[in-house]
């Protein structure tokens, strides 16, 4: 009998202790139900953001280099050169002494070598020696061209003179020499000539280096082939 009761009472200490867990989570979670279910006392989360995915659009270089660009050059300006010109202004040159020209056509331009010149005595050494021949062949000093005249305008080498041609083209001379006596008109002023079967004046006679003069001006006999000698002699004048 003893052991009987005994079992019965450790039973009933196991079945209240079931029940007493179980009032104790009720009890418990009405608790929580009247203290969270206000929205004021309920407590925040922050809310879940949906992350949406990021295109990343990465561009290759055009053009991969080796070193750093460089910074851009200024652009290189070339000067042209321009040679000065054959034929003078007039307003470049001053006016000088007029003097008388011949009656006849004056055209005609007779040229000589300047390796005629062989007395290195001479004064018209000195001026060969210091001329330059140009791109026509003629011989000049600076912008004088190295001429022959007869003693009625120039006794000596190195005079000059501003000669002016029918066509409007003006150009200064130097005397690299004179022409003899002998070979000119009584007036001392031209070595008589002929053009196109006439009669002609041949004032001035242009010393020249003949490896470098045109085939045509050595053909006709005048240097008047080329344009801005050509025509008449209108003004003689000294300078």
């Amino acid at each position: 009998m003893i052991h009987i009761a005994t079992a019965k009472t450790s039973v009933i200490k196991k079945i209240f202790i079931v029940f007493s867990l179980l009032g104790f989570c009720v009890i418990n979670r009405f608790i929580a139900e009247s203290t969270f279910n206000t929205p004021e006392k309920m407590p925040s989360f922050p809310e879940f953001t949906e992350i949406k995915p990021i295109n990343v659009i990465i561009k290759e270089p055009d053009v991969f280099l080796s070193s750093p660009p460089k910074k851009a050059q200024p652009p290189v300006i070339h000067k042209i050169y321009t040679p000065p010109p054959e034929i003078n202004e007039p307003e470049s040159i001053p006016p000088g002494i007029a003097l008388e020209i011949p009656e006849l056509e004056s055209d005609f331009k007779a040229f000589m070598s300047y390796k005629a010149i062989t007395d290195k005595t001479a004064p018209q050494w000195e001026y060969r020696l210091n001329a330059y021949t140009d791109e026509h062949g003629l011989r000049r000093i600076e912008e004088d061209y190295l001429v022959a005249m007869g003693t009625y305008y120039a006794s000596s080498v190195g005079e000059r003179f501003r000669i002016t041609l029918e066509t409007g083209s003006i150009f200064t001379v130097m005397t690299g020499d004179i022409k003899d006596d002998a070979h000119t008109d009584p007036e001392k002023m031209y070595t008589p000539a002929k053009q196109d079967g006439k009669p002609c004046a041949n004032v001035l006679e242009f010393i020249v280096d003949t490896d470098k003069l045109a085939d045509e001006v050595l053909t006709l006999g005048t240097v008047s082939f080329y344009e801005h000698l050509k025509g008449n002699i209108t003004k003689i004048e000294r300078l």
